[in-house]
């Protein structure tokens, strides 16, 4: 394994300078969104999280999402030296000023929240800590400060060593030996110590002058910088290996070991060092290097003071990688093979041959910046172009191992512009085309070019199927046989559309790549839809295709994905998505050649196993809940189940533990309202108005169509709002039925009162109606009568007989209704007022005023509301005048429920009336009775109605009466 990486590291060393374009490197900045370039530490906690120490506070990473604690967060200060988990699992952040967080359930705790983080407080930051198999934890820094934690968490004490001047230890590692006794490596040596109570005793067991030491993760192992540089191993005190590594710094900041047992040295003035035990394999040029860390996946991660953070893919030593330097600073454009096992390469200008790590460049200047057609024939000669350009032909080729050259004889320029390049397998015919125009050109001393123009429109592809025939894709499809043009019948589903690529897998089978987002399986009669099952899962179009041993092989411009055994789409079995842990600038070209896959892009050119490929190991992915919002308001995430009340919004947003370049893919339900999964990229999603009861949400990760991870689950209880409690819905229940019982009651109440109204007003109505009739009116009518006829006035006794009828009628009719229009009304008045007049011999006059607002017609009052004012106002009024009397009747609108009725006369006045009144018992009654219907009448309507009697002008000899009425209009 070893072997492997250190050959073709080697190329590696030599070329590496600039790594901002190496796909291996990922530098992540304030463009990526840090809060700050000064990274200084770097650490995996046990759930997985990557967590960074930086100026500006504490950053955690899932591989996607950055998230910030800072002062505002809880933290005694924004500048955060080392980061450290303890085997209870609180993170602890130990802060420049000399001060302690951690960062436990989601909480940041300080000395507010945590009283026991006062005490632990010292002049200089912490630089680490020592815990013990009791879980008590021993805090300590560089100038010898060390604090002690009780395993109980509560007290708190500090060590004293009895020395005069403490500081000069220099402390840079505390640890403990096979005889339980602690170990502190510093600038003046390694000192043993026994621990009795809050002192030390200290007695040195090594005289080695100690620049830096650090533990190796996971071991009981100590590796020790000398001064000199070199690195030894102690298990506990005792030396087991010397000098196993040399620093080319002095000043090593961190050190790592991955699981292969590989060393990763940050050195702050020479950058990243990998070493194998025995010499220097790797080296990054890192500005400032603070920290590395190898996390679980085998990255390994580097802070800089200066230029943020790094992460290395794992497979950088793996594989085979020429930067864009060993290609005059080009990518690499085109890939063909060679006849003789190499490979050809070409950055659009020069062209190169790879074989094994080897890279020759042919010394040829074709002053062309564009090459991308690459053949070579089996006669050694190589023809190329750029795209929609004239052709080179250079013949008898051949790489020359002694001199490490390419020889080359004659070079050709044919007068022929092509686009895409396809040789049939006898090598006799060269195809291409330009425009709407096939090209065949016969591959001989000739080199004669045959031109087929297409009617039909511009051609977008031409290649050799499996059958050996020449194909155009075009608006339709076409066979090309002996020159000739067919339809291409078995393609004509896909007419109308581009074949980009085209790739005979065998005699049997071929694959086409559709318009870049569609790859097509095809026999001899039958089509299968390769992507139809992870489609979703692309998020480019597809560039180009290559197959090799039962391995389709296809890229994009950002990766390469690839399945085994496509050919099982003809059963309708699953097919298995995978893809390279590699992220790439723009891919131009791959070609499985000699059991390795090479990849052209702008970073260069990469070298990679083809069984590497296919038998990756895929870490799956660890879902986790980023963060809960209720009603937009972010809720802090806790291991209890989550609780809100219903009626609100619930979103749940969440993500994965994922250091790898291929994406996460999300599949999650909510027990109690989703009946399946939903899959998707998808981070967030929302729940509105959710039931009373309790839920479970689950979800689940993977990469592409791989492996599901186990499901994390999140316990969601929805308590009901107050208007959806039992206690509440029965209350509001006996509340409406009390409320629906109590209505009825009015109702029937109302009912029952408005009957009696009803009865009342009907009975009011009758005596109304006998008090207008009363006998001394009747006497009198007929008195005049019979006076009219002695008086032989037989004329005069028939007139006022019909009005005393007619009258009688009217008042007879006013019983079948409890209204009457005001045209009736005073119909019926003015014929009771002349009977007067007629009875009195004219002793009155009268008049009758309307308000032109009102329609006499439409409007409707109560009967026999205005006569017993009249009658009183004949009667009590005008009659006792030794002189002529006047009445007045005046109509007007008050408002749209009612009208003002005045009744005024200018007779003796209310005062001097008052002894006749009292003694004419039916008028009074009259009146009476009318005040009372007309306040029965307004209490139905829910209209004010009054009357009002007053003299109309006091003092005077015959003051004369007004009485003014409120009556409501009648519906």
């Amino acid at each position: 394994m070893k072997k492997e990486y250190f050959l073709s590291v080697i190329f590696i060393l030599f070329l590496h300078s600039v790594f901002a374009a190496n796909p291996f490197v990922k530098n992540y900045t304030i463009a990526e969104g840090l809060p700050t370039n000064k990274i200084i530490y770097a650490y995996q906690d046990t759930q997985g999280f990557i967590w960074f120490a930086t100026d500006a506070g504490v950053i955690r990473f899932d591989g996607t999402n950055f998230k910030n604690y800072s002062v505002e967060e809880g933290l005694s200060d924004n500048i955060v030296m080392r980061i450290k988990e303890d085997s209870s699992g609180r993170l602890w952040f130990m802060n420049m000023n000399g001060t302690l967080n951690y960062h436990f359930d989601n909480t940041i705790y300080n000395e507010k929240n945590d009283t026991l983080l006062s005490q632990l407080k010292a002049n200089f930051y912490f630089i680490d800590f020592y815990e013990d198999n009791d879980s008590t934890i021993y805090f300590y820094n560089s100038i010898s400060d060390i604090y002690v934690l009780k395993k109980n968490g509560s007290e708190v004490s500090k060590l004293n060593f009895g020395l005069n001047n403490q500081r000069d230890l220099s402390l840079f590692h505390l640890s403990k030996s096979l005889d339980d006794k602690f170990l502190m490596w510093s600038a003046i040596g390694i000192y043993e110590s026994d621990v009795v109570g809050d002192s030390a005793y200290l007695t040195p067991f090594s005289d080695y002058l100690i620049e830096k030491a650090f533990r190796v993760d996971n071991q009981e192992k100590t590796i020790a910088f000398e001064r000199t540089g070199d690195a030894n191993i102690y298990q506990g005190k005792k030396l087991i290996t010397k000098h196993i590594l040399q620093s080319k710094s002095k000043y090593v900041n961190s050190l790592a070991v991955d699981s292969e047992g590989l060393f990763w040295l940050a050195t702050y003035d020479k950058g990243l060092y990998c070493h194998d035990g025995k010499e220097i394999i790797f080296h990054l040029d890192v500005d400032q290097t603070q920290g590395v860390m190898a996390d679980r996946e085998g990255n390994i991660w580097v802070t800089s003071a200066s230029e943020g953070i790094y992460k290395i893919n794992r497979e950088i030593l793996r594989y085979q990688y020429w930067a864009t330097e060993s290609f005059e600073e080009s990518g690499i454009k085109s890939l063909a093979p060679t006849n003789n096992g190499k490979l050809w390469a070409t950055n659009g200008s020069l062209l190169y041959t790879i074989s094994g790590e080897k890279l020759t460049r042919m010394n040829l200047d074709l002053d062309e910046n564009n090459l991308s057609n690459i053949y070579h024939f089996k006669d050694n000669t190589l023809i190329t172009s750029p795209i929609g350009e004239e052709l080179h032909l250079i013949e008898e080729t051949l790489y020359d191992e002694k001199t490490n050259t390419i020889k080359f004889g004659t070079h050709k320029k044919l007068p022929y512009k092509v686009k895409k390049l396809d040789v049939p397998s006898d090598e006799k015919t060269i195809y291409s085309y330009i425009n709407d125009r096939l090209l065949i050109i016969d591959y001989d001393e000739s080199l004669n070019c045959k031109v087929i123009g297409l009617r039909t429109g511009r051609i977008n592809n031409v290649f050799v199927n499996k059958d050996n025939h020449l194909v155009i894709n075009a608006e339709k499809n076409y066979l090309v046989i002996d020159d000739k043009l067919s339809l291409n019948l078995p393609l004509q589903p896909f007419n109308g559309k581009t074949i980009t690529s085209h790739l005979a897998i065998n005699k049997n089978y071929e694959i086409y790549n559709i318009i870049g987002n569609q790859l097509i399986l095809r026999d001899n009669q039958n089509t299968y839809d390769l992507t139809e099952a992870f489609r979703t899962q692309i998020d480019y179009r597809i560039k180009g295709i290559e197959y090799n041993e039962n391995v389709l092989f296809f890229y994009t411009t950002k990766t390469v994905y690839f399945i085994k055994d496509p050919l099982k789409a003809i059963s309708q079995k699953a097919l298995e998505l995978s893809r390279l842990n590699i992220d790439f600038n723009n891919i131009n070209d791959i070609i499985c050649h000699d059991n390795r896959l090479y990849i052209a892009s702008d970073d260069g050119l990469v070298s990679i196993p083809i069984s590497d490929c296919v038998n990756a190991v895929i870490q799956i992915p660890q879902p986790y809940f980023y963060s809960l919002l209720i009603d937009d308001k972010e809720l802090a995430l806790h291991t209890e189940a989550i609780k809100f009340k219903s009626k609100k919004s619930f979103s749940i947003n969440f993500a994965s533990l994922n250091y790898s370049s291929t994406p996460s893919n999300y599949s999650y339900m909510l027990e109690g309202i989703d009946r399946d999964w939903i899959n998707g990229k998808n981070t967030q999603v929302t729940y509105l108005n959710l039931s009373p009861g309790h839920y479970t949400f689950k979800l689940k990760a993977r990469k592409s169509l791989g492996e599901y991870s186990p499901a994390v689950e999140l316990p969601i209880m929805v308590r009901p709002t107050f208007i959806q409690r039992t206690i509440t819905k029965i209350t509001i229940l006996f509340i409406l039925l009390g409320g629906v019982v109590l209505i009825i009651i009015f109702f029937y109440k109302r009912k029952i009162k408005q009957k009696e109204t009803d009865n009342m007003i009907i009975t009011l109505e009758h005596k109304a109606l006998q008090s207008m009739m009363n006998p001394h009116f009747i006497f009198n009518a007929l008195g005049s009568i019979q006076r009219y006829l002695l008086l032989n006035k037989a004329a005069e006794a028939g007139i006022y007989l019909s009005q005393f009828a007619r009258l009688i009628r009217q008042n007879m009719n006013s019983l079948k209704s409890n209204s009457i229009q005001i045209d009736d009304e005073l119909e019926r008045l003015r014929n009771y007022i002349e009977l007067e007049q007629f009875r009195m011999d004219n002793k009155f006059d009268f008049e009758i005023e309307i308000d032109d607002e009102i329609d006499v017609d439409q409007v409707a009052i109560p009967s026999m509301i205005i006569q017993p004012f009249v009658e009183n106002a004949i009667w009590h009024g005008v009659s006792s005048l030794p002189d002529k009397g006047k009445i007045w009747i005046r109509i007007k609108s008050f408002n749209e429920k009612s009208i003002k009725i005045t009744v005024e006369d200018n007779g003796i006045g209310i005062k001097q009336a008052k002894p006749y009144s009292q003694s004419d018992q039916n008028l009074n009654m009259g009146v009476s009775l009318t005040k009372k219907r007309l306040q029965l009448i307004g209490d139905r309507y829910d209209v004010k109605s009054e009357i009002i009697s007053a003299e109309l002008t006091p003092g005077a000899r015959y003051p004369g009466t007004r009485v003014e009425m409120l009556v409501p209009v009648v519906i």
